[in-house]
């Protein structure tokens, strides 16, 4: 969620479908709200005090007012110009990321330590890979709307490698990852699929880099929203049919 609202404001700020995505983002943080009230709540049946990470969730939801008092008072004036808005979503995003990051990671620890069946290693990596289909955009517009530019032009190219990498291993296993080599023929049509959605992608993220100025780079910004949509999709069915592989 975090990844896809901070995207969709990005894309208002481009002037990339903006009345779109205005409503796009306003269903993402709606979307986000109700996960960590489930969470603060308990409502999946494990407390944060349960697994020790009180403070951790205090911090998330301190951060998370913050961050959606920025996009709500924003988002209807925001443009290419707004650049205080856009750097201080940067710091702000980047913040919020890592402490969600943290409190992911004491769930999966206390899973882990009380025996909880977590995902097999190759749904949670596909499941990965629908996370880096909404990062890898939202890197391209932070540089293209010229935040942080040489910070984000280098996460970029590490967010591809890594795509290409994980992409590689759920096809073909990955011992280190205890991934299997992807046996379900039809989570293996949808990885051909998606492999040919994703060099088109990384190519478009090339042209990207070199366009520099957002006026060049404004048809390339709807070409790749049509394919991150294409991917994104792909990939939901790869996930879906990874539940199944029993490789």
């Amino acid at each position: 969620y975090l990844e896809k609202m901070t995207r969709e404001f990005l894309l208002v700020a481009s002037d990339t479908h903006a009345s779109e995505n205005r409503i796009y983002m306003a269903s993402t943080v709606n979307d986000f709200d109700m996960a960590l009230t489930d969470v603060v709540s308990g409502n999946h049946g494990i407390t944060p005090s349960d697994v020790g990470a009180h403070q951790e969730m205090t911090v998330v939801q301190s951060q998370w007012l913050t961050y959606k008092t920025l996009l709500g008072d924003s988002i209807d004036a925001v443009d290419a110009s707004s650049v205080l808005v856009l750097e201080e979503l940067d710091v702000q995003s980047r913040g919020l990321l890592s402490s969600t990051e943290l409190l992911l990671q004491r769930y999966i620890s206390f899973a882990r330590f009380s025996h909880i069946d977590l995902p097999l290693p190759a749904e949670t990596y596909a499941q990965r890979q629908l996370l880096m289909i909404q990062k890898m955009p939202k890197q391209a517009l932070f540089a293209v709307l010229n935040v942080s530019r040489a910070y984000y032009l280098e996460a970029l190219l590490t967010s591809e490698q890594y795509f290409d990498a994980v992409h590689t291993s759920l096809v073909w296993g990955d011992p280190v990852l205890s991934i299997s080599d992807m046996s379900n023929v039809c989570a293996l049509q949808y990885m051909l699929k998606a492999e040919k959605h994703w060099q088109l992608l990384r190519s478009l993220f090339k042209d990207l880099r070199d366009s520099g100025a957002l006026t060049v780079a404004q048809t390339l910004l709807f070409d790749m929203e049509a394919l991150v949509a294409l991917l994104a999709v792909t990939m939901q069915e790869v996930v879906r049919w990874s539940e199944n592989d029993d490789g």
